[in-house]
């Protein structure tokens, strides 16, 4: 079965790489008008390039600003259309131990990956309420669903996603909107590779798969999700994860 989102319009965050720029790419060979959220704005060109459709404008944004961020939608609202589609892949990580977490990391993780994500759904509802409906998948993180050490500040936040997803399923309901979060085990992106070669090692062991997956095992699920297939998911954590949480 072939999902088309012909006539929609989507709005990624982290679209520069990894997750992002996966759905990205998908979205727009689906048919739908995208709008590229991310900080780095010759990658976030670079993927422009790539589509190579007139349905795509780029927004050099930092989404753990909300000023920034509700001015980069309406500028996709006027480039493109009112979006339909919202997918908050921007996140930060980082690995250390609880006894070491400093105040300042743990704001700065919470401000990016919970905060960023909730700027983005307020900011996009507008246009979706014009729109008489939409699709919002935010992503989490298997860590959000079991946890895991030198990560808390991570877990909270991925946690804290969760939560925010199911809530706003049901707030959002009577306008057509369905809510859904992703919580993906360790994908093969740029901000894995980040991460302390021990950790890596553990978290590899720790897989039914013995692999980490690769970003277009990911993405169907988000074409998924934000299809008319996907109208009947809402107030799920879809669990993505090679195993490595059972549910």
């Amino acid at each position: 079965m072939e999902l088309r989102l012909d006539g929609e319009v989507a709005v990624i965050t982290g679209a520069a790489n990894g997750i992002g720029r996966g759905v990205a790419i998908a979205m727009a060979e689906a048919g739908a008008g995208v709008a590229l959220l991310d900080r780095r704005e010759d990658d976030l060109l670079a993927v422009a390039r790539h589509i190579g459709t007139d349905a795509v404008s780029t927004h050099c944004v930092d989404i753990s600003d909300p000023v920034a961020v509700t001015l980069a939608i309406d500028e996709a609202s006027a480039a493109l259309g009112d979006p339909t589609i919202l997918v908050t892949a921007a996140a930060i990580d980082g690995s250390v131990n609880l006894l070491d977490l400093g105040v300042d990391d743990w704001r700065e993780m919470l401000e990016v990956n919970l905060n960023g994500t909730f700027y983005c759904l307020k900011a996009i509802l507008p246009a979706m309420l014009r729109r008489g409906g939409g699709r919002v998948i935010m992503f989490g993180s298997n860590i959000g669903l079991k946890g895991g050490s030198d990560i808390a500040h991570y877990g909270a936040a991925k946690a804290a996603v969760h939560g925010l997803a199911r809530c706003a399923a049901i707030d959002l309901a009577p306008h057509g909107i369905t809510v859904n979060a992703i919580a993906p085990g360790p994908v093969e992106t740029d901000m894995l590779a980040s991460m302390p070669a021990d950790w890596l090692e553990v978290k590899r062991s720790e897989l039914l798969t013995d692999t980490f997956a690769t970003v277009d095992q990911i993405v169907p699920t988000v074409i998924l999700l934000a299809s008319e297939a996907g109208a009947f998911y809402t107030g799920s954590t879809i669990n993505v994860s090679g195993g490595d949480v059972l549910q």
